[in-house]
């Protein structure tokens, strides 16, 4: 009886223990608007990169992404439903629709890009540190402005 009444109050206990976690992870997830402005040439896609660590930052490893047609001198996207946390964005225009970020002889971007923040890249890409954003509220926004 002592089992039985043992598992009974297990059960309950993990049971409530689950709900609060399930509605909680429903209630913190966040929606994030990213504003492209200063498309020049309408044509090809803005392909977009979300890190969520300096890690995969480094590391050329996104944790999720966008692509978005170039057909407007500003487009938005978003993407739902993210954890709240620190994240930063790398962006560029496609402009000739290779899926690749075209450079030139040595090694500088021929093609528009941006971070979060409108943070500056200088000698590579911006760095961490002023590329990173807060994502907290129910619905959060980064408007970044290529580079020309």
């Amino acid at each position: 009886m002592l089992f039985k009444n043992q598992m009974k109050t297990l059960a309950l206990v993990s049971a409530l223990g689950v709900v609060p976690l399930t509605a909680n992870a429903q209630n913190t997830s966040v929606d994030l608007q990213i504003n492209v402005e200063g498309i020049g040439q309408q044509t090809g896609e803005v392909l977009i990169a979300l890190y969520a660590s300096a890690e995969a930052y480094k590391g050329g490893e996104r944790d999720n992404g966008l692509n978005l047609v170039a057909n407007q001198s500003e487009v938005s996207g978003t993407i739902e439903a993210l954890a709240p946390g620190t994240y930063v964005i790398k962006l560029f225009h496609d402009v000739d629709g290779n899926g690749k970020l075209d450079k030139n002889l040595v090694g500088i971007p021929s093609e528009p890009f941006g971070f979060s923040n409108d943070a500056p890249a200088q000698f590579g890409p911006a760095k961490w540190e002023d590329a990173k954003f807060e994502v907290s509220a129910p619905r959060a926004e980064q408007t970044i402005h290529l580079s020309k």
